[in-house]
Parts: structure tokens; sequence; C-alpha cells
């Protein structure tokens, strides 16, 4: 039976990231992940766990703050934090 193929682990990560304009460091907050512990998903030396996948199919984070001088978050917004 001839079917579409699931899309690979890595790429329904990098497209979840991609699809919501978020940085490393705010993705792996939104998952409750270190950003080394994404980045290593990401390029693949790491494999990616079903848990992260069902995070993101579950996680709509919130949208990135708008970067102020020298590339800093504005007062008063966070990353945020990892489902419960």
């Amino acid at each position: 039976m001839m079917g579409e193929s699931p899309i690979e682990p890595r790429a329904a990560l990098r497209q979840w990231r991609t699809r919501h304009g978020l940085s490393l460091t705010y993705a792996a907050a939104a998952l409750g992940i270190s950003r080394r512990r994404l980045a290593r998903y990401l390029a693949g030396s790491s494999g990616v766990p079903a848990a992260i996948l069902d995070r993101t199919r579950q996680l709509t984070p919130p949208p990135e703050p708008r970067r102020g001088i020298a590339g800093r978050p504005k007062s008063g917004h966070k990353p945020p934090s990892a489902p419960p």
C-alpha cells in the first residue's frame, strides 16, 4: 500500500519552530528542555524523543517578544514555562 510517509522527527521539530517563528532559546524553553539539547535534536546528533514531538503537537507557544536595543527582550517578557 502506497501512502504518505510520516514526516521525519527532526524535520517535524524544525517545522514547528519555523511555523511559530521561535528562536532556539525560546523554543527550548517552551518545550522544557535546554537550548543545547534542542540544538542536538535539530542537528541530528541525538534522536528526537516521542515526548518532545507530542509537546510540539499540543503546544502553541505565545509569540516571541520583540527585541529591544542590542537584541535584548523588552522588559517584562520571559520565555514560556514548560507545560505540566
